[in-house]
């Protein structure tokens, strides 16, 4: 079973990426700069007022002409410029970011699009679920996602690095885990966790959830029976 941590709601069928474009940030942005530039126009015609009447009086119509055509020139650059960069950085977030995410939530144009970078998935839980972890890696390979799991079962104290180990080196190789599985959820576009049914989540899962949600992943709760 899934649920999304996120809240319910529809998945749309096809991402909208002028959408993304910050336009209203763009046109802030121009607005700032061309009252910037009225300020500055005003601030040089109060200082040299007496040279610019002097020169409005004296200039011919042809060179009165060329400096309006120059500033109205200015302009248009300017606006060209700012266009420029917002379509700069459409192309940018096309290729940085992944197509499979709208509105908050996995869509299925996230799996095998070709386009863009493929969506990222961390998965967390209890150790305990290590077969379900192979399970849910495979498969979410197998429909086109990046996928970073658990790499070592501390569990498991047969393994040879754990033996003649005490406590104390116990728990730093395992704090040392923690905080690389926190770096991992970092890179993670969808954090999954993997619990079984009707048990609470461990501590350590739990804060790697409230990890998630704090730097804003989308969150996915599966859910195993009890064997």
């Amino acid at each position: 079973m899934v649920g999304l941590a996120n809240g319910p709601g529809a998945v749309p069928t096809s991402p909208r990426r002028l959408a993304l474009v910050p336009w209203r940030d763009i046109l802030i942005a121009n607005g700032v700069v061309s009252l910037l530039l009225g300020l500055a126009a005003l601030f040089a015609a109060s200082r040299y007022a007496t040279d610019l009447h002097r020169w409005i009086r004296e200039a011919s119509a042809d060179e009165f002409a060329h400096v309006v055509r120059l500033v109205i020139l200015v302009y248009i650059l300017y606006a060209l410029i700012s266009l420029s960069v917002g379509f700069i950085w459409l192309a940018v977030q096309a290729y940085a970011t992944p197509w499979g995410i709208v509105d908050g939530v996995r869509a299925p144009e996230g799996k095998m699009t070709g386009k863009g970078r493929p969506l990222v998935v961390c998965l967390c839980g209890s150790t305990d679920l290590m077969d379900k972890f192979a399970e849910v890696n495979r498969d979410e390979t197998l429909n086109g996602y990046i996928v970073l799991s658990v790499g070592v079962n501390m569990k498991d104290t047969s393994q040879p690095f754990l033996k003649d180990k005490s406590e104390a080196e116990i728990a730093i190789i395992k704090e040392k885990l923690d905080w690389l599985h926190r770096r991992k959820i970092d890179l993670a576009d969808v954090i999954v966790v993997l619990k079984t049914g009707g048990k609470d989540l461990g501590e350590s899962t739990r804060k790697e959830k409230e990890y998630g949600q704090r730097s804003g992943k989308i969150i996915e709760i599966r859910e195993f029976p009890a064997t």
